[in-house]
């Protein structure tokens, strides 16, 4: 249902924020990222020397007279920007966060609120996943995106028992060259097969933002007696002395959260570590405001962008 992931006051906040990747973007349409060609767009570049053939009508005609010859106006267009939402639908996503809820549910609301984003600022989208059995939702920048989108994502399961590295190769075809990428999951597979899945992006000069779903759960052991654990994908069970184990467990996962962030960045991804103790729209907030952990430095030049030109969306 599109009011459970995206209620009302999610919409309110997202409507204050507009999702501009870096660099300059050359676009099917119209939208609100910066195109490297310049035309008559409402933001003002520089002047250059007017030459024939010219359009008379981007004369600039207080700069002339200020000088010798003609001068033309410049502007730059406004385009939009080919996206795609990926989530991972991998076994591990099925884990409980509470009663009700999992990872792919966390997931589902940050797919829908980026959706929700990118719609809104006449961004195409697609929505896909990966992890399991790959399917997809076409791009589109209607509106009815957003609902299309909601359903998709009601049909997704966490029950895939696929490598997130081989499926993660594949997304680049799945993407126009230069368009945006938004990749949601836990990433369970080895970093060096993640990192080199990710280095196809940039192959293909894609802008690609990971949000790495993490539970607190999942960074220690409880404190003391046994423990089961679980494989969500091969339903496995073990069952470890959390008092011997404790210490190790819990560096090897801060090893491999180490390990995949700097395989991210790298690869020139943007890195959000998601944890679930926020709310989805909490943890798209902080990132578009630089505050998500991972963008301690405030130097996310996505958020600078949202901060300096808010934006209302159109529905």
């Amino acid at each position: 249902m599109i009011r459970d992931l995206l209620p009302p006051a999610t919409v309110a906040i997202l409507r204050r924020f507009a999702l501009r990747l870096p660099g300059r973007v050359r676009g099917p349409g119209i939208g609100i990222h910066q195109s490297p060609d310049h035309g008559t767009g409402a933001e003002f570049v520089e002047h250059r020397a007017y030459t024939r053939g010219d359009d008379l009508r981007d004369l600039d005609w207080r700069a002339s007279a200020r000088g010798d010859r003609l001068y033309i106006k410049r502007f730059a267009e406004e385009t939009n920007l080919p996206s795609g939402v990926f989530v991972d639908v991998s076994g591990s996503m099925g884990l409980q966060l509470g009663e009700t809820s999992t990872k792919l549910d966390y997931a589902r609301e940050l797919t829908a609120a980026l959706v929700y984003l990118l719609v809104n600022q006449g961004d195409p989208v697609a929505v896909g996943n990966f992890g399991g059995a790959e399917t997809a939702l076409p791009a589109s920048a209607r509106p009815g995106q957003i609902a299309r989108a909601i359903t998709f994502l009601e049909t997704l399961v966490a029950q895939g028992d696929g490598s997130p590295a081989e499926s993660l190769a594949r997304i680049p075809d799945r993407v126009p060259p230069g368009g945006g990428v938004f990749l949601i999951g836990d990433f369970y597979d080895d970093p060096a097969s993640l990192a080199s899945a990710l280095r196809r992006f940039r192959q293909r000069k894609q802008r690609v933002v990971v949000f790495h779903v993490l539970a607190e759960s999942e960074a220690t052991l409880p404190a003391g007696g046994t423990v089961a654990f679980q494989d969500l994908e091969s339903d496995s069970e073990i069952i470890v002395d959390a008092a011997s184990y404790g210490a190790s467990y819990a560096t090897a996962f801060s090893d491999y959260c180490v390990a995949f962030r700097t395989a991210c960045e790298e690869s020139g991804v943007h890195y959000v570590r998601a944890s679930t103790s926020q709310t989805a729209v909490e943890t798209i907030a902080a990132f578009l405001t630089g505050k998500a952990r991972g963008d301690e430095t405030m130097t996310n030049p996505i958020a600078r962008e949202a901060l300096e030109s808010p934006r209302t969306a159109r529905s």
